[in-house]
């Protein structure tokens, strides 16, 4: 069952009247072209309703309590979020049932979709005497958006005496579909039978009679009427609970079948409905369920709700270096359905941490423009809310899964970035999982020093014809190794020091001109090709690839030192050369 109800011919005629005749009924549709409210659980044109109460047995039988609503449809050309439906005014012994809030939230409807909402209300037992007036409240269903328009219904609520007659609906049959997990929509079949009726008797047909009834945690969202032999019952008709006898058709075997939506809102929910059916006779006496009580009696039995749903939720990539710094992150909600049943999420909330920032859903996420009513924009940052339009997403199949995948600009500083992602099904959050994102970039601390050539102790000073030597001191103090080949010593010579391209130390020979010391760094040098490089330029920038004559090189303009492998965080290395002062 979706929200895309088609709207039965009864109910057309009766939002063609309200249009017309607004003020009379004290609608506010013209403030709120957008969305229509019909009442369709009793009288559209005045809000009366009428509720069975046992002339004889009162309040040991018969029925106590009866949905009161109607049908929500966003007849406007754009979706409409923020949809809420309360209900207040109740006074007397007339009170909401089965823990329901007053106020539920409806979320968003597409152009053209529809949904029922409705209250079971709790009545007391009609006491009034011949000629007496029987118990009665008045009512306000009122309707808001997120842009604040309101719509309003007044109602009038009458507990009314009657007596138990096969007449007035026998419950022929009883059929609750399969499954109860959180989320699912179960469907309830009942057939009713009535007796012969006049023109303008009253049907009303109810799915609970029963105060005990968790209306809260299985909630009424749509009806259709699947069979009738009643002309003014028409099959297809949906979300609507009242009807009223345009013809007379006599003798017995009238029938109405209705099939009940009721959506699972919470886990480890059972309950029992007691169904039943009132007619009316010119709207004199009234008739209800002949077997509602004692032998006979048909219920339906709610089986235990469970939530197999699984939340998982990953970020890719999990560790952000050096090289990928800057780079933005992709993190995947995934909701996994193990079950043999269909099921919707209502929402997704993902709470993002400091620094971090939405950028843009992925195009293959599930989650989309298409079927979303509200979606994060480009840049937001802390929590993030995507949600799905009433009815209709997200939908998660039977042994299948439904997954949002969005990108989001991770900060450059180290450290390490946790977010915590949810799914929602009304306001019952149904799982949750973390990401970890980590940014170990390595971050290099540079020196370079200048000290005179004396490896034998000579007291040597810094005068033309003594060698000194040049050292780059690099510390890696980030947190994360920089990536291997991203360490490059580059150093213009002066023009009054001539490089020495020989071994550093003339008693280790094949080391190289360049004294290297790794430390628990990681890198290897400078013996390998490409490792240590020279340019004779004379320009900028300096072009390498010169090959020194292997002793002192006056043409050596330009030197490049490249370490192989990774640089470890928290270590640091040294790299040295001679150079002879001319």
């Amino acid at each position: 069952m979706g929200c895309n109800f088609k709207t039965g011919a009864s109910t057309k005629a009766a939002i063609t009247f309200l249009m017309t005749m607004g003020a009379y009924l004290m609608t506010a549709a013209a403030a709120h072209a957008s969305i229509d409210f019909v009442f369709t659980t009793g009288d559209p044109v005045t809000g009366q309703q009428s509720m069975a109460s046992d002339s004889n047995k009162c309040p040991t039988d018969g029925p106590l309590a009866s949905y009161v609503g109607g049908s929500v449809t966003n007849s406007g050309p754009t979706t409409v979020n923020g949809i809420t439906a309360t209900i207040n005014g109740l006074s007397g012994s007339f009170a909401l049932a089965g823990a329901q809030s007053p106020t539920l939230e409806l979320g968003s409807l597409a152009p053209g979709d529809d949904i029922m909402v409705a209250w079971l209300v709790a009545y007391p037992c009609d006491t009034s005497k011949k000629n007496g007036v029987p118990p009665a409240t008045g009512g306000l269903i009122t309707l808001t958006d997120d842009t604040s328009a309101t719509s309003t219904q007044a109602l009038t609520l009458t507990a009314r005496k009657a007596i138990s007659a096969n007449a007035g609906g026998q419950v022929l049959s009883t059929t609750l579909g399969e499954g109860a997990i959180i989320g699912q929509t179960i469907v309830a079949d009942i057939l009713y039978d009535f007796g012969g009726n006049s023109i303008d008797d009253e049907f009303f047909v109810q799915p609970a009679g029963n105060t005990d009834f968790d209306a809260a945690c299985l909630r009424l969202i749509g009806t259709e009427i699947t069979s009738s032999n009643i002309t003014s019952v028409p099959v297809g008709t949906e979300n609507t609970l009242y009807f009223v006898s345009s013809t007379s058709q006599s003798g017995n075997g009238y029938f109405i079948g209705v099939r009940y939506f009721f959506r699972y809102l919470c886990a480890n929910t059972t309950s029992t409905a007691r169904p039943y059916s009132i007619q009316t006779s010119g709207n004199t006496n009234i008739k209800y369920t002949g077997n509602y009580d004692g032998v006979g009696a048909l219920t339906f039995d709610f089986p235990t709700s469970t939530n197999p749903l699984v939340v998982t939720k990953t970020a890719t990539p999990s560790l952000i270096t050096s090289e990928t710094i800057g780079t933005t992150a992709q993190f995947t909600v995934t909701v996994e359905n193990p079950s043999a049943f269909d099921t919707m999420i209502d929402s997704f909330s993902d709470t993002l941490p400091s620094g971090v920032t939405y950028d843009v859903l992925d195009g293959v996420s599930e989650v989309n423009a298409g079927n979303s009513a509200v979606l994060p924009a480009t840049g937001d940052s802390g929590t993030l809310s995507f949600i799905g339009l009433t009815g209709t997403s997200y939908s998660v199949p039977a042994g299948s899964s439904v997954s949002l995948i969005y990108d989001a600009v991770i900060p450059e500083a180290d450290g390490t970035y946790i977010n915590t992602a949810s799914a929602k099904i009304g306001d019952v959050i149904i799982g949750s999982d973390q990401a970890t994102v980590t940014v170990a970039g390595g971050k290099l601390d540079a020196s370079k020093s200048v000290s005179v050539y004396d490896p034998d102790a000579l007291n040597l000073y810094a005068i033309p014809g003594n060698d000194v030597v040049y050292t780059f001191n690099i510390s890696n103090v980030g947190t994360g190794a920089v990536d291997a080949g991203s360490v490059i010593l580059t150093d213009k010579l002066p023009e009054d020091l001539t490089i020495y391209t020989g071994d550093f130390d003339p008693n280790v020979p094949g080391m190289g001109p360049v004294s290297f010391d790794e430390g628990s760094s990681g890198l290897t040098c400078c013996l390998a090709a490409g490792e240590v490089e020279y340019s004779d330029s004379t320009t900028e920038p300096p072009v390498y690839g010169y090959v020194p004559t292997g002793g002192y090189d006056p043409n050596v303009t330009h030197i490049k030192i490249t370490p192989s492998n990774a640089f470890a965080a928290g270590s640091s290395i040294s790299a040295s050369f001679r150079m002879r002062i001319e």
